[in-house]
Formats: structure tokens, C-alpha cells, sequence
């Protein structure tokens, strides 16, 4: 369900508006699941997500779990770690540092930088 709010004279629309906490960080993160899944169906993946209190590892399994199914991929992995456990929660990190800068603060200095270094591949 997509909720709209209006500030001024613009209409913003999100799936997102309204929640918070835990429940935003599930809505958020099935979403990205979903997408990146969908984006290698029929493939092996692996997933690590950073350490938070905001779903339980439980949780985190059983919803990739059912997206894997869904998405025909076979599910070698699925964890939680800290950023000093793992270069790929590292460089997450450093991403979402950069865009929340970017958003936040107006300061395009590091997504420039990653806009230069990020390259797509897909192997078919």
C-alpha cells in the first residue's frame, strides 16, 4: 500500500510514511531482499546483514528464506555481522554513509567518488 503525504505544494508517495522503528527497518529491507533476489533468480546467494537490534536473526533467515523460495534461488548463507566481521558490511556502510551525506547534508564529496568506482555486471 502506497500512503502519500503533501508538503506544500509537492505530494510525496511511499509504501514507508507512517512507520517507524522495527517495522520500517522489516518493511525496507523485505523490499531490498525482494529486489536483489529477484535480480539473480535461479542463482546461489549468500546474505549478510548488518548486526541490529531492529530483527532478530530468526527473523532475518526465515524472511530470506521465504524470498529465496520465491525467487527460485538456493539460499547457501544467511547471517548477521558487524562491520569489523565483514569487507562487504564495510563497504554497505560507507555507501549509506555517502548517500545519507549526500541527502542529509547536501554533500555530494563521497557519492561522486562512488559514482566514478561502481560498475554493473551481470553474468547471464
Amino acid at each position: 500500500m502506497v500512503r502519500t503525504i503533501e508538503l506544500g505544494n509537492t505530494v510525496y508517495s511511499s509504501p514507508y510514511y507512517g512507520m517507524r522503528g522495527n517495522r520500517l527497518y522489516g518493511a525496507v529491507l523485505r523490499d531490498l531482499l525482494d529486489r536483489s533476489l529477484g535480480s539473480i533468480s535461479g542463482h546461489d546467494t549468500t546474505v549478510f546483514v548488518d548486526r541490529s537490534r531492529f530483527i532478530s536473526l530468526e527473523e532475518l533467515q526465515s524472511m530470506t528464506k521465504e524470498l529465496s523460495v520465491q525467487h527460485r534461488c538456493a539460499l547457501k548463507k544467511c547471517e548477521k555481522h558487524t562491520s569489523h566481521q565483514n569487507k562487504c558490511i564495510q563497504v554497505a556502510d560507507y555507501v549509506v554513509g555517502a548517500i545519507n551525506r549526500h541527502y542529509e547534508n547536501d554533500d555530494e564529496r563521497f557519492v561522486s567518488l562512488l559514482s566514478q568506482k561502481i560498475s554493473f555486471a551481470r553474468k547471464n
